[in-house]
């Protein structure tokens, strides 16, 4: 984990930046207490009228008591009017001028330059529109394992902005060495091999994975990809990093020879990345700037619960995280679904 990403990784920083390197660090699991970002929604509706009573919370089964509560919306009142939503989005808009958080817009291009003027579209929305002047973005350009082009996290907008206007070539994979020779392996592992090396702050740290589809299979020698998405997923919640992934496909649509590209079978990666880092995918959508202002309120209309496990000690292992809204079956729960830890 001590590597640092520019050894893989083209980087690009900022000019005030330059001499700013991100520092090397190894990250250490604190069990002494763990914190969750979790999203409550009622359908479309977020809810944010609970208590800390509300929740029950189980670590590997076992009931856990919650030593830290605090919901970061508008009051409950204003979401329960039927102007809530507006209500909603008029709190999220006056949270940007003083939230801070670490986001990641990560582009796919390997094969997807079709679509990459949508990508562009939706992050420049969300550069201009969505983001808080506290919030520092990083840009990552996936195009080949050993070309990759990452510009790192800065306030500075007309910088990143340039950085997304400028053209880009994919790579696709047609060599043969250790980390695979198809997108879907190689994309885990440089997905992973970022989320090592982000700096180890506090706060919100999400990445946005712009791709039109991580597969579960890999083409080359049919195998399944299990292990690389679940290594991902522990990497990501080691470093509390919640993953939303977007595709600019498009509405589903019948393509050459009236095949029809199905956008839930080419999400299935994708989705269940999001779901088990808190996050969420969106797909099947023309609407790329819609798409980044839900996860931007998605982001900032949540709780923070934090437990102390009562199971802390024995070997490394992963310890999975259930919640539940006690008298409330139908509320849909996203947080992060464990992490790993032990000695």
């Amino acid at each position: 984990m001590g590597i640092w990403l520019s050894a893989l990784l083209a980087a690009v920083l900022p000019p005030q930046q330059a001499q700013d390197r991100w520092q090397t660090f190894r990250f250490e699991v604190d069990v002494s207490l763990v914190l969750l970002n979790v999203v409550v929604m009622d359908g479309e509706r977020y809810v944010g009228d609970l208590t800390q009573d509300d929740f029950r919370l189980y670590e590997d089964g076992r009931p856990q008591e919650i030593a830290y509560f605090s919901w970061e919306g508008p009051q409950p009142d204003e979401l329960d009017t039927p102007q809530g939503d507006d209500a909603a989005v008029r709190y999220v808009r006056r949270l940007r001028g003083r939230a801070s958080r670490l986001v990641f817009i990560v582009f796919d291009t390997v094969g997807n330059l079709g679509n990459y003027s949508r990508s562009r579209a939706g992050a420049r929305a969300f550069l201009d529109q969505f983001a808080g002047p506290e919030d520092r973005v990083g840009l990552v350009f996936f195009s080949n394992y050993w070309s990759t082009r990452v510009v790192e996290p800065t306030l500075e907008r007309e910088f990143l902005v340039d950085e997304i206007r400028r053209p880009r070539i994919a790579s696709f994979y047609n060599f043969d060495d250790e980390f695979g020779r198809t997108p879907g392996r190689s994309i885990y592992r440089q997905l992973k091999q970022l989320i090592e090396n982000v700096r180890n702050e506090q706060g919100r740290k999400i990445f946005v994975l712009v791709s039109e589809g991580l597969p579960l299979v890999d083409e080359a020698d049919q195998r399944w990809l299990f292990s690389e998405l679940t290594d991902t997923v522990e990497e990501a919640n080691q470093k509390d990093i919640t993953i939303y992934t977007v595709d600019p496909s498009g509405l589903s649509a019948p393509g050459p020879g009236g095949v029809v590209r199905s956008a839930f079978l080419a999400n299935q990666g994708s989705a269940e990345l999001a779901r088990r880092t808190g996050g969420m995918a969106l797909y099947n959508h023309n609407f790329m700037e819609q798409a980044f202002e839900r996860i931007d309120r998605d982001t900032r209309l949540c709780y923070t619960i934090g437990y102390t496990p009562r199971a802390g000690e024995g070997p490394a292992r992963w310890r999975r995280i259930r919640l539940e809204v006690v008298g409330h079956p139908e509320y849909q729960i996203r947080t992060r679904t464990g992490y790993f830890a032990g000695d």
